[in-house]
């Protein structure tokens, strides 16, 4: 019986299956969307012990954004460090680039919907008895 059960939680702790929800979200707000792992595209050391972008990834999205290697940090700003769900600001010395910190492999996850209503909050709360 526990290998059974170690077996399926290390599909999802080790292999990344994702639980299905579609039941739940007939019953709390929640929504369905693709978004990717948490993606820097560059050393994160080098940004912060020396403010200078390196070892870019070509296809990431602070590539993408118009970083390259050997650029000079002014200052930069990542509003919630580990999430790929924000706008991550970075000033250079050519220049401000925008861009969302997540790798292009997405997944569909479940998240609660932006904006919820007093209603939603409260379907919330009833669900998780708090």
């Amino acid at each position: 019986m526990f290998q059974k059960g170690y077996k399926e939680i290390n599909e999802y702790t080790e292999q990344g299956k994702t639980i299905d929800f579609a039941d739940v979200a007939k019953v709390l707000p929640i929504e369905k969307i693709k978004m990717g792992a948490y993606d820097r595209g560059f050393d994160r050391d080098a940004l912060i012990n020396n403010y200078t972008i390196k070892n870019i990834d070509e296809n990431s999205n602070a590539y993408k954004s118009g970083l390259r290697n050997g650029d000079i940090v002014i200052k930069y700003d990542f509003p919630k460090w580990g999430s790929p769900d924000q706008i991550v600001t970075i000033k250079t010395t050519r220049g401000e680039f925008k861009f969302r910190p997540e790798s292009a492999n997405k997944k569909d996850i479940y998240r609660f919907k932006p904006n919820l209503s007093e209603e939603d909050k409260l379907k919330i709360k009833k669900f998780f008895s708090f």
